[in-house]
């Protein structure tokens, strides 16, 4: 299932890199979202409705993760 996510959230960021240095932001970005994941807010249901949630970055980590664990449950992983 994580390697499912991380495939799901390296192409988002990839899709949505213009340059290599959009590329370098936006996976630092990510790097930065999944290391809030141990807050509590950060997994609160809606875009931007966690306290502190700085960027939709962090929300968008969390769907994936999400997708992924609902997909796992189904049978429907992605590999």
């Amino acid at each position: 299932m994580l390697s499912t996510a991380a495939k799901e959230l390296e192409f988002s960021v990839h899709s949505m890199s213009a340059s290599q240095a959009g590329y370098a932001t936006r996976s630092m970005s990510a790097v930065n979202s999944i290391m809030h994941l141990a807050r509590e807010e950060a997994w609160r249901q809606g875009r931007g409705v966690g306290v502190g949630l700085a960027h939709d970055d962090e929300w968008d980590v969390v769907a994936i993760l999400r997708q992924a664990c609902l997909r796992a449950e189904v049978g429907k992983a992605r590999t």
